[in-house]
């Protein structure tokens, strides 16, 4: 990939990095940002937009609507300190946080599906590291040179390294900390620790124990990089919303959180789960009402079925009379369009007034 053109923002270098992707540094605070939407471009070795200016790179802020971090992105930034990478990222190039000697942490958000080859590299000081469920493939020495890398957990079900050489290649640490129901024997050639959580438990590195849950209807649960206790089950299945799965006796709510019984404006669903109770419809994760006359509705701008003494319009809107250009021929409670150019009639074929 060739360097694309530098321009200046005020004093600051900018520049594309992507087809709808831009970046800024701020040389004040040492701030590279990176914007837009869709994949970064890869690079090699040096060939970076702003590699001139990797010296001055301690805080990587990668904003949401960017879908990938390009092979070698931040290859060399041996000031980095802090990253931010949003959930829309899927994929991390290889090298792309290579030889970054005082990164000491990085979060992977929980919809990158692939971790190329090499990509942390010599991070000499990354000392601790959470690997999501959505993480089905890393590349061969991905941690090569990490010595000082101590922790590192997986919240998935199967060894998505088992194909790759050298994951983690001269790391010193002795195992990798897995969930309960893991389906492999080792991780990307490193041992389990002998201790697998039980169920209602969560591993807490920093007491080095499992230690009970306390979240209602919490299957099993995982101690997070903030130090929060998680559901497992949320994290396991998490599709970016909540919960997809409770321990037995309880429901998930519309909310996707886990509830002893389904009520007020909810109601029993399909088994397991809550759903909107009629004259409600779900709607971001929440139950928001009908529209006027409404029995029952799809969204919030479309009824399914009508409160009594209401006739459903054509535009799937209840009231007492047909609107304009439509009437209840059959007195059903449906309203069927008059003839062409009709404002009001009497009868499906009978008009009482023009448009």
């Amino acid at each position: 990939m060739q360097n694309k053109k530098i321009s200046l923002k005020g004093d600051n270098p900018s520049g594309t990095c992507g087809n709808n992707v831009n970046w800024v540094l701020d040389l004040n605070t040492k701030t590279l940002t990176i914007s837009g939407s869709g994949k970064m471009d890869n690079w090699y070795s040096g060939n970076t937009p702003w590699y001139s200016n990797k010296n001055n790179i301690m805080t990587v802020v990668i904003e949401d609507g960017v879908t990938s971090i390009g092979d070698y992105a931040f290859y060399d930034c041996s000031e980095l300190t802090t990253i931010t990478i949003p959930n829309s990222v899927t994929l991390i190039g290889e090298y792309a946080f290579g030889n970054c000697l005082v990164l000491t942490t990085i979060t992977i958000p929980n919809l990158v599906t692939s971790i190329g080859n090499r990509v942390f590299e010599n991070c000499l000081k990354l000392t601790t590291i959470t690997i999501p469920y959505t993480v089905t493939s890393i590349g061969g020495y991905a941690f090569d040179g990490c010595t000082a890398l101590k922790s590192v957990e997986y919240r998935g079900l199967s060894d998505p390294g088992a194909s790759s050489k050298n994951v983690f290649g001269s790391c010193g640490f002795s195992c990798v900390v897995v969930t309960e129901d893991y389906q492999s024997n080792s991780f990307c050639g490193k041992n389990l620790c002998t201790t697998k959580c039980t169920s209602e438990t969560f591993w807490n590195p920093k007491e080095n124990d499992c230690k009970s849950c306390s979240s209602v209807g919490c299957g099993s649960c995982l101690f997070d990089t903030d130090g929060n206790e998680n559901c497992y089950e949320c994290k396991r299945e998490y599709t970016g919303d909540g919960c997809s799965s409770c321990k037995e006796g309880y429901l998930i709510a519309v909310n996707k959180t886990c509830v002893d019984s389904c009520s007020g404006i909810q109601t029993n669903g399909e088994t397991g789960k809550c759903k909107c109770a009629d004259g409600y419809y779900e709607n971001s994760n929440d139950c928001k009402q009908c529209m006027t006359g409404c029995a029952t509705c799809s969204d919030g701008t479309k009824c399914t079925t009508c409160k009594e003494g209401n006739k459903m319009s054509l535009e799937g809107k209840c009231s007492q009379t047909c609107p304009d250009g439509q009437i209840d021929s059959d007195n059903d409670g449906k309203c069927e369009a008059c003839i062409d150019n009709c404002n009001k009639c009497s009868a499906k074929e009978t008009c009482d007034t023009c448009k």
